[in-house]
């Protein structure tokens, strides 16, 4: 969609300038504890702890607050209102007050299956099309299976694939049914080299399929 490409690409600008801008003043911030020894900081936007003298460290913690940023973004383009913001801190995706709520516990649950995927909202399913999976979803909390509203709003079909709340990516689909094959294989009476060549071809014809 072009909404998304172009969301993408003020992820990679934008957004990564004012990443940069947030973690400078919060390493600023943290002038004292880094003169004690303690080069941990916590980050801007995710509040992941890093490791500021660690380069691979910091980049990576930049690089999820900016995608985090994105995904935020991205959310809103595609959620009712209710489901906005996207939570996308530690503080709101751990906190336990208001999770009696049907729409407050699905905005912070998929907040969740975001933050599990990096922020990765170039191949998460947007908002509506993961609501009516949880509402099909034979593991869902029957307060939010039963709330008539959700139910006319987002109808029950398994449009996505879940793991309860999360997303699961083809490649998490994939390493199921390869580690499936692989203990069928295996119990059948074949070597572990042969039950292993099974699980990487049901991998990758997996793969396959889904792509």
């Amino acid at each position: 969609m072009r909404d998304d490409d172009n969301l993408i690409k003020l992820c990679a600008a934008e957004f990564q300038a004012h990443v940069t801008e947030l973690f400078d003043q919060a390493e600023k911030q943290a002038k004292r504890a880094l003169a004690h020894g303690n080069t941990n900081v916590r980050a801007p936007v995710t509040g992941f702890w890093y490791d500021s003298w660690d380069e691979q460290c910091t980049e990576r913690a930049k690089r999820l607050a900016c995608n985090a940023l994105g995904a935020q973004a991205w959310h809103q383009n595609h959620a009712p209102p209710w489901a906005v913001p996207l939570p996308v801190s530690l503080s709101e995706l751990e906190k336990e007050s208001d999770r009696s709520n049907p729409r407050e516990r699905l905005r912070q649950e998929f907040g969740l299956s975001l933050r599990f995927h990096n922020w990765d909202f170039t191949r998460h399913p947007t908002f509506p099309p993961w609501v009516c999976s949880v509402m099909g979803g034979e593991s869902t909390p029957e307060f939010i299976k039963s709330d008539r509203g959700l139910r006319a709003e987002f109808p029950p079909q398994l449009l996505v694939k879940l793991s309860r709340f999360c997303w699961l990516s083809p490649e998490m689909i994939a390493r199921d049914k390869a580690l499936e094959a692989f203990h069928e294989k295996l119990h059948s009476g074949a070597s572990h080299d042969e039950a292993r060549r099974e699980g990487r071809r049901v991998y990758a014809a997996s793969l396959h399929s889904a792509g």
